[in-house]
């Protein structure tokens, strides 16, 4: 499954056009002729960063089934969105219009896990760069039903800024360092997707929140951040954790391209935690699974190709699809991430075999875990439970296995050579 310089801009039976936005495309009713016409220029993107997001004819495209398969994601979570705007893990069960449903219920799960659940699905419309001021339909065969891409981000994005307290937080119950980064990342690139100015004081009040509940210590200053963390970080007892630290990481670049206030002293504590973690991790010599959260955040912050992290890992990022898509949904996403941005075409220092087959067999496996069944409310999503996210649901599971997928979309690889001015 070869990279395409440019791809046909008819999928499912619905002709694209540039989005006003400059976003994604606008589904319409296909042409007569059945011509496939690229699009016009789109409009140049309020920030710069994440002009990269729009399905279609673009560098470092996986192939068309892909952009299928994120499309047939985002029927389905639109399908089971509540009423309200936001997607639920417990009750998602409920929002299937057959009998019997086509999901059970997941049980155990608190209903403040639904900002998480949220901004991840969120996180899925996003990373394929629309909107909430996108204009597009799409259209659910399975329901007979059109649907506004815009409306649903737009009512998702309300819906967390409504659960957002004055302080920039979200409500917890235990753990809430992976809502706070989550709601973060997904206000901060809708924000800079389109610029709207009534998310600036929201998403900058969830940054401010976030780098409150960073680490400290005594010899750097900043440091990681931890799982449980909240605002108040002496709360809870467990160490930084390079996992929930990436997440972290993640949020504040969304947020500093933004064009959103982000303190560097945070990234620097970042950096510096992972720079102690990597001192363990080198010493041992043996395969570790922080090598990727690690990579990933060095990518975006300090990206340089002799980095000792990416020496380490650029050669063994597997490229076998069923092994990958084995993953847990946020492994899986890391090694994409990494993988993409490393040896995808743009890459200087990139393997070419490598790419390769990865841009071959990945994208394919996970496409192969989606659910085909025609006619159903099945159809679309990722329902198998995720190995590490059982509990999570399949909205969760549905919108990670997306987000592998857009990763080529996501960002433009940090090691792509310089643009001629």
């Amino acid at each position: 499954m070869a990279t395409h310089a440019r791809l046909s801009w008819v999928l499912l039976g619905l002709a694209s056009v540039a989005s006003p936005c400059g976003y994604g495309a606008i589904a319409q009713d296909p042409p007569a002729s059945g011509a496939q016409d690229a699009p016009p220029d789109a409009p140049k993107p309020k920030r710069q960063a994440f002009s990269t997001r729009r399905l279609g004819p673009q560098t470092q495209r996986t192939s068309r089934p892909d952009e299928k398969a994120i499309l047939d994601g985002m029927r389905w979570l639109i399908r089971h969105q509540n009423a309200d705007g936001s997607w639920s893990a417990s009750g998602i069960g409920a929002r299937c219009r057959t009998n019997p449903p086509c999901i059970a219920r997941v049980p155990g799960v608190p209903a403040v896990g639904d900002v998480g659940v949220t901004s991840l699905a969120l996180a899925g419309f996003l990373g394929a760069g629309f909107s909430p001021a996108s204009k597009q339909d799409i259209v659910d065969i399975v329901m007979a039903e059109r649907h506004k891409i815009g409306k649903v981000i737009g009512a998702g994005v309300e819906w967390l800024v409504e659960q957002q307290s004055a302080d920039g937080t979200w409500p917890v119950s235990t753990c809430g360092l992976e809502n706070q980064s989550l709601a973060t990342l997904v206000l901060s690139e809708a924000l800079g997707l389109c610029g709207d100015p009534a998310l600036q004081a929201p998403a900058q009040k969830a940054v401010d929140a976030l780098q409150r509940a960073q680490q400290s210590d005594a010899a750097t200053g900043r440091w990681g951040w931890k799982p449980c963390a909240t605002p108040s970080p002496a709360a809870t007892a467990e160490p930084a954790d390079l996992a929930a630290t990436a997440w972290a990481v993640q949020a504040l670049v969304a947020a500093r391209e933004a064009g959103l206030v982000v303190d560097e002293a945070a990234l620097g504590g970042a950096m510096a935690f992972g720079d102690d973690a990597w001192k363990t991790i080198a010493q041992t010599g043996a395969a570790d699974a922080r090598v990727l959260p690690l990579a990933l955040m060095r990518i975006l912050v300090r990206p340089f190709a002799s980095d000792p992290v990416l020496q380490h890992i650029r050669g063994a990022l597997p490229a076998d699809g069923r092994a990958v898509a084995a993953l847990d949904g946020p492994t899986a996403f890391d090694q994409s991430f990494v993988m993409v941005q490393v040896h995808g075409e743009t890459s200087t220092i990139r393997d070419p075999k490598l790419w390769d087959r990865w841009n071959d067999e990945v994208p394919r496996a996970i496409t192969a875990l989606q659910e085909r069944a025609a006619e159903s409310c099945r159809s679309g999503g990722w329902l198998e439970p995720d190995p590490g996210l059982v509990d999570a649901g399949p909205a969760t599971w549905t919108a990670f296995r997306m987000l592998a997928l857009e990763n080529p979309y996501r960002y433009e690889s940090k090691f792509s050579a310089p643009k001629p001015k």
